[in-house]
C-alpha cells in the first residue's frame, strides 16, 4: 500500500483550473521531486496533501486514510509535514523555541497534572532534550539559543526543516527548501535531505527550481506545466523528455 496517492486531484480558483487531474503516488521512504514552471500549480498540491485548501475534485489518500477534508492540524498528527516557500518562523523566538513549539503537540497534560504540575517538568525537559539532539542533527545546535530572524536566509530554511521534523512525520513536503541558498549551502542540504530520509525513515517530496539538487537526489519527478502532469520518471527520463525540455528545462540543460 502507498503511504500517499491522489486520485483525480484537481484545484479550480474561480475560472482557473490550478491543478487538474493529478494522479500522484509515494511509497515509504521514497524521495520525490515535483517541478515545473512558476504557476505550474506545484504549491497548490501541497496546499490540498496537507489540509491547507480544499481540492475541487478528487482525493487524497494518506497511510490507507482518506484525508481529503480533514483539517491541516489533523493531517499534521497522522503524519505530513511541510515547509512553506515563504518562510513561516517566529522570528522574536530563538531557534530552540521555534522547534519545541512543534514538538508540544506530542504532549497532553490532563486537568489534574496541569493543577499539579506533576511530570510536567520532566515532559519540559525531554521536550528541550529532544530539540536539541534535531537541532545537532541539522548543524543548528551552536544556534540554538540566537533569535530566529537574525540567522541567515538559508539557516532559517533549516529551522523550518528542523521545525517539519519535529512533528516526528512519515512524510515530509519541502517547498523550495534550496531556495536563497548559496551552492555550498545547497549541497549542504542535498546531504542533509539524504541523512534524514535515511535517519529517521521517512518518505519525502520536495518541490524545488535548482535542478543540481533535484536530479541530484530525487529517485522520481513528476512535471507540471499550466497544472497538467506533462511527465513522470527517473531523473534520466525527465531529463530526456521533449515536452519538459520545452515547458521548462530548455535545451541548454539536456
Amino acid at each position: 500500500m502507498a503511504l500517499l496517492s491522489t486520485e483525480s486531484l484537481s484545484m479550480t480558483f474561480g475560472g482557473l483550473r490550478a491543478v487538474s487531474n493529478l494522479s500522484l503516488q509515494l511509497e515509504m521512504n521514497d524521495l520525490q521531486g515535483l517541478i515545473g514552471p512558476n504557476g505550474a500549480g506545484k504549491t497548490t498540491v501541497f496546499n490540498m496533501l496537507s489540509g491547507m485548501i480544499k481540492p475541487t475534485t478528487g482525493k487524497v489518500i494518506f497511510d490507507g486514510e482518506d484525508i481529503t477534508n480533514l483539517p491541516a492540524h489533523q493531517i499534521t498528527q497522522r503524519g505530513m509535514a511541510r515547509t512553506f516557500q515563504n518562510i513561516r518562523l517566529f522570528g522574536s523566538l530563538t531557534v530552540l523555541e521555534n522547534v519545541k513549539i512543534a514538538f508540544h503537540r506530542h504532549v497532553t497534560y490532563s486537568f489534574m497534572q496541569a493543577l499539579l504540575q506533576l511530570n510536567i517538568a520532566h515532559h519540559e525537559e525531554n521536550i528541550t532534550r529532544s530539540a536539541m539532539d534535531l537541532l545537532d542533527v541539522l548543524g543548528l545546535a551552536d544556534r540554538a539559543h540566537h533569535q530566529a530572524n537574525n540567522l541567515s536566509y538559508g539557516e532559517q530554511r533549516l529551522v523550518e526543516i528542523a521545525r517539519a521534523m519535529a512533528t516526528q512525520p512519515k512524510l515530509l513536503l519541502l517547498d523550495e527548501p534550496a531556495a536563497g541558498m548559496n551552492p555550498h549551502e545547497t549541497e549542504q542540504l542535498m546531504n542533509l535531505i539524504g541523512k534524514i530520509r535515511r535517519d529517521f525513515d521517512l518518505s519525502v517530496l520536495l518541490i524545488e527550481h535548482d535542478m543540481n539538487l533535484v536530479m541530484g537526489i530525487c529517485e522520481r519527478i513528476t512535471v507540471l506545466d499550466y497544472g497538467m502532469t506533462i511527465a513522470e520518471g527517473s531523473p534520466e527520463q525527465v531529463r530526456a523528455n521533449p515536452r519538459v525540455i520545452e515547458a521548462y528545462l530548455g535545451e541548454e540543460v539536456v
